[in-house]
């Protein structure tokens, strides 16, 4: 795909004397690269971009953000099992807004609650799909079971398959069977088949590659000199330390005091149409 050249490319800085670029340009983009990866299935990375896109501080959080909120904590379902907690410089109304939302719902009772499960996507499925967001709903069930099953080694060490299908909710011993085995050959669990239908679960063996360690550490220092750098940068810009001794005599002042309605309005960085995109990542 063409875009994945660019979307590699990590940006650290933009000179604003160089080019127009906006606030909404850079939510635009990593909202566009999550759509991208995620339906490429490279979790990791499409939850890296939505992320970046949901938390990016501003006065108040666009539309844009909740759209990327909410793909974001399915992308984390997925790729997590759970949802990870949220930078500590995420807006604090975009949590606020998810509360009691049929994501919400569906995020409490995943992954065991596999009936409730199917039971929230018929309720809401026009909700899911109108938001574009059926596809990541349909993805994040069909992992349930998986994510079950690796919570179960970590509580027991021998299961039969039957009491393992009805703690992952599937009735037929040959479908909890397949999946095991084809989550022991994807070293997703390490367990044993007996012929009594017995499965033993056991820690999965640690391996380390010198080329492996050496990649990681690389990178460590790569990035920490990166770090070093991009520090050293912004202690000498005047419009950051204005901005921040500005914060930290009245920390309250960036919320601004917009009503509920405003908060979650693409009006308040140029934008007035839906950010529900259309593709389904099926």
């Amino acid at each position: 795909m063409a875009a994945l050249p660019i979307l590699a490319r990590p940006i650290t800085t933009i000179d604003l004397t160089l080019s127009d670029l906006t606030y909404n340009d850079n939510l635009v983009y990593h909202y566009a690269g999550g759509m991208v990866y995620a339906a490429l299935k490279r979790w990791a990375e499409a939850e890296e971009f939505f992320e970046i896109c949901a938390c990016s501080p501003g006065a108040v959080p666009a539309a844009i953000q909740l759209e990327a909120f909410k793909k974001l904590a399915l992308v984390q379902l997925i790729h997590h099992g759970k949802t990870l907690p949220p930078p500590k410089y995420i807006h604090p109304n975009l949590p606020r807004l998810l509360k009691g939302t049929p994501y919400s719902v569906f995020i409490n009772a995943y992954p065991q609650q596999r009936t409730q499960l199917r039971s929230i996507l018929e309720t809401d499925h026009s909700v899911f799909a109108a938001e574009k967001n059926l596809g990541l709903i349909y993805q994040a069930l069909e992992c349930a079971p998986r994510w079950s099953i690796r919570k179960l080694t970590a509580t027991y060490l021998t299961l039969h398959i039957s009491d393992i299908g009805q703690s992952v909710g599937i009735t037929n011993e040959e479908e909890v069977h397949a999946l095991l085995l084809d989550m022991i050959r994807s070293s997703e669990i390490s367990a044993r088949l007996s012929a009594d239908g017995t499965v033993a679960f056991s820690d999965p063996p640690v391996k380390f590659e010198k080329a492996d360690i050496d990649r990681v550490l690389a990178q460590a220092q790569e990035q920490s000199s990166l770090l070093a750098r991009l520090e050293r940068e912004m202690s000498r810009s005047k419009e950051y330390l204005a901005k921040a001794m500005k914060n930290k005599e009245d920390p309250g002042a960036w919320v601004s005091g917009a009503p509920m309605e405003e908060i979650i309005s693409g009006d308040r960085i140029g934008e007035s149409y839906s950010w529900a995109e259309d593709m389904a990542f099926m």
